[in-house]
């Protein structure tokens, strides 16, 4: 993992003066869309020289500088859904490369960890303003930490990340963020949604009139509008999401809500956007963003293939390429094949705290879990659910991270059913007549896989997965109970620690996300939930849940010196034995991993990559795209 230092980004900033040629540091070439141009020239806007911060952030076009105008349209299912319309829009303190291995300043101007890395300063761009003309300043941070994060009404319970830090304001522009213990994990925290405004700061000016500390007749206020009390309408009003109703808010992204009903949201430019293009030109190129909200996602595709979306990714269905490259030329739209990141589009982790003790000794058998995993054919289920498209493979961290071994990957990954039935019988796990194996205690080995269906999971093709590896394993003898079940059912019962076997994607395994605790799969109370009382036990230091097996406490023992890792070489070392670790002990079965994922994109849009794009959670789907230099070409 490798972390910008401040000389880096100086070098960084110089670079990027000398790109504009004098640009981005000279407020003369400084230059706005024409509807801005018209607010100023009528007095109701200052000049965009005063409009920006005194270091704005240069956008590194993907082709080539665009030009103003036009509005983008994407679809959604439900007035409240994220999905196209989010990860585009909401913009990060910092944020990461494509890959996700490197850490980018984008609305902070630089960042530095102290030796130790148990001090972060971060340093804000001064002159940035919100989206309302005010600036932003460490008064915004400070406001969201001591009057949101540690707020008992409002915070009952401290966010766990946060828990031994303590965060001051060094002046107007300056943050320091002291931690207990070294915390290097803390900038993939930092450049993802753990920056992003309600989770890191919130604008001060505007929110300190619903909030008791600084009105004393906020709950009057509340009731005035509607709410039971302050907390209530101060949480409402706060949102920035896609459910965000108050459309006084100030943000600080490219665009501001402007309207929202059941059936659509609006959003105009930023005039206050604290991002240039080379040529000192203010983004974004475009003036608008309408989300049209859909009852019904094969509306909104059929909308979509008509030519009324100008791109979309969320509503689409990754096993439907060719049907959508058939409509291009007449929806006037280009499919572009972009990659889902996940380390698994199906992951499965046998219940390791299993109330039947036979069972429990039978899932803790890694002889069990390794045959499991040989039992798969991940080239059928590659060729026959992807097309192809994807990579069988073992879960694991992402090939790109500095650290990766090429074994990880392929590790009792490949299809063996001879070996996996050796290793069956070597547990003890016989045939009976029917050819189906027993437990030690005489009875039939079943295994209930309660899964849910893919429009609730999250990942195309998972339904086809389960039925496939259904197959596999009762082919080695394992007798499987296949049930689709609604996601909050299984959501409950996982949690509960009641499944036999948890399956969901193995996302966020980027470099950076998979070195933020408790953020991936991994993490034994994740979705998977593969064992919750002994992360239950870890999470309470030995003081509750269930204590685990010696290699477990270990393993246990060395993910804490990964995460309080001081050097580039401890980390490295670390996180090899975290991963070999997973690769050995097989907690998780992956199946095959990042597929080609189809998005529609209007084919006069451009500066938009056009293959391979990471396009998943661990790059924040859409934001890799990089919407705020998108234009309309003639």
């Amino acid at each position: 993992m490798r972390m910008k230092s401040k000389l880096s980004m100086l070098l960084v900033s110089l670079l990027a003066m000398v790109l504009c040629l004098g640009g981005a540091a000279l407020a003369a070439t400084y230059n706005e869309a024409p509807m801005l141009r018209d607010l100023v020239e009528q007095g109701l806007l200052p000049p965009v020289e005063e409009r920006l911060p005194e270091e704005p952030f240069v956008w590194e076009p993907i082709n080539q500088i665009g030009k103003y105008g036009g509005t983008l349209r994407c679809a959604v299912t439900s007035p409240t859904t994220g999905g196209d319309s989010q990860h585009g829009r909401v913009p990060y303190m910092f944020d990461t490369d494509a890959a996700v291995t490197e850490v980018e300043s984008q609305i902070a101007k630089d960042y530095e960890f102290s030796e130790d890395a148990s001090v972060l300063t971060i340093y804000l761009r001064e002159g940035l303003k919100w989206s309302d003309g005010h600036p932003f300043t460490s008064e915004d941070i400070m406001f969201w930490w001591e009057d949101v994060a540690n707020n008992k009404e409002l915070s009952p319970v401290l966010n766990s990340r946060w828990r031994n830090a303590d965060i001051k304001a060094l002046d107007e522009y300056t943050i320091e963020i002291t931690f207990a213990t070294p915390n290097r994990p803390m900038m993939g925290y930092l450049a993802y949604w753990g920056s992003q405004q309600n989770n890191f700061f919130d604008p001060k000016h505007h929110l300190m009139q619903y909030h008791i500390e600084y009105n004393p007749k906020a709950n009057e206020v509340a009731k005035e509008n509607g709410y039971e009390d302050w907390m209530e309408l101060f949480t409402a009003y706060r949102s920035v999401g896609a459910a965000q109703i108050n459309l006084e808010l100030p943000v600080l992204g490219e665009w501001v809500l402007k309207e929202r009903s059941t059936t659509r949201r609006i959003y105009e430019r930023n005039p206050y956007y604290w991002g240039v293009d080379p040529a000192g030109n203010q983004l974004p190129y475009i003036d608008r963003w309408e989300v049209k909200v859909f009852s019904d996602q094969q509306v909104a595709i059929l909308e979509t293939l008509q030519g009324g979306i100008d791109f979309a990714g969320f509503i689409l269905n990754p096993n439907e390429f060719a049907m959508y490259k058939r409509y291009e030329d007449d929806g006037g739209f280009r499919v572009l094949p972009w990659k889902n990141a996940d380390g698994a589009m199906v992951a499965y982790g046998f219940n390791q705290n299993h109330p039947d003790p036979v069972l429990r000794e039978i899932f803790q058998d890694v002889r069990f879990r390794r045959a499991m995993s040989l039992a798969i054919d991940r080239e059928a289920l590659n060729d026959f659910v992807y097309l192809g498209q994807a990579e069988p493979a073992q879960s694991t961290v992402d090939p790109g991270a500095s650290y990766f071994e090429d074994w990880w990957l392929t590790s009792y990954a490949e299809y063996d059913p001879d070996t996996a039935n050796k290793l069956l019988d070597e547990a003890g796990l016989k045939r009976g007549p029917d050819g189906l194996r027993r437990r030690p205690d005489g009875e039939p080995l079943t295994i209930l896989l309660q899964v849910p269906s893919s429009s609730d999971f999250g990942a195309a093709g998972s339904d086809e997965i389960h039925e496939l590896v259904q197959g596999y394993w009762q082919a080695v003898g394992v007798d499987v109970d296949l049930r689709l079940v609604a996601r909050e059912f299984y959501s409950t019962r996982s949690q509960a620690g009641e499944l036999d076997v948890g399956a969901w994607n193995s996302d966020r395994t980027q470099e950076l996300r998979s070195y933020i605790p408790n953020i991936t799969k991994y993490s034994m109370n994740s979705e998977i939930a593969y064992a919750v009382d002994w992360q239950a036990w870890y999470n309470a230091q030995g003081e509750g849940g269930e204590e685990p097996p010696a290699h477990v406490k270990e393993y246990f023992e060395l993910l804490d010196k990964w995460y309080t890792a001081a050097t580039d070489e401890e980390y490295e070392k670390y996180a090899k034995e975290v991963w070999s670790f997973h690769a050995e002990n097989l907690f998780l079965i992956g199946t095959v991993a990042r597929p080609r994922v189809p998005v529609i994109v209007n084919a006069k849009l451009d500066n938009v990559p056009e293959r391979d794009l990471p396009f998943s959670d661990g790059s924040s789907w859409w934001r890799a795209a990089k919407l705020v230099q998108w234009y309309y070409k003639d």
